[in-house]
């Protein structure tokens, strides 16, 4: 079972050799505030052409990162190692997604955890509304930056489910992300078929 209320996680990386740490996994409000703070610019180079420009994530990471670590007398972690734990964590990935009576049933595996959503099928409403609150999109004259929103998937998530499976308490918001954004990939690839 899947527990993203778990106080005393410890996550092993390899960075120089073995470390670990001990963490908690971050509240929906964490994770909702760091998904707010990272941001992807895309730099418009004239003619229709532009090209991403890396941002640095792992300070955004790492705060985080200070936020839930529970074992603060454990050895020092750079930026990039906190970013590693903090992807770790995050890490959660749609296996499956078959359409049932009415629905959906979306498979997603955290770790080595499978858990299982069935959802309603969303009405066109719902998923036009959340295209347009899920992005934060600010134009320059040179650049143009995004910052992906994830409680919109949070809320959409909580209308559609019907039931969820392998979760000892609630569904992280990152889930319910991940298996929203899933659902409407699905949606999308299934109206571009031709019949």
């Amino acid at each position: 079972m899947f527990d993203s209320q778990k106080k005393d996680i410890t996550v092993r990386i390899i960075s120089g050799g073995d470390k670990s740490c001990v963490v908690r996994y971050p509240t929906d409000q964490e994770w909702a505030e760091r998904a707010r703070r990272l941001k992807m610019v895309r730099q418009n180079l004239g003619r229709g052409i532009s090209r991403p420009v890396p941002q640095k994530s792992e300070s955004v990471d790492f705060d985080l990162f200070q936020k839930i670590r529970q074992d603060k007398d454990g050895c020092d972690f750079t930026e990039g190692e906190a970013s590693k734990v903090v992807g770790k964590l995050e890490a959660c990935q749609v296996v499956d997604i078959s359409r049932e009576a009415g629905g959906y049933k979306v498979t997603l595996k955290a770790g080595k955890i499978e858990t299982v959503h069935c959802l309603k099928s969303p009405m066109a409403d719902d998923v036009i509304q959340y295209d347009r609150q899920q992005l934060i999109r600010e134009d320059r004259p040179r650049t143009t930056e995004m910052r992906v929103l994830i409680e919109p998937a949070g809320e959409l998530y909580d209308r559609l489910v019907t039931k969820s499976e392998g979760y000892s308490g609630p569904v992280p918001i990152n889930h319910k992300y991940a298996v929203i954004f899933e659902l409407i990939s699905e949606i999308e690839r299934e109206e571009e078929d031709p019949e």
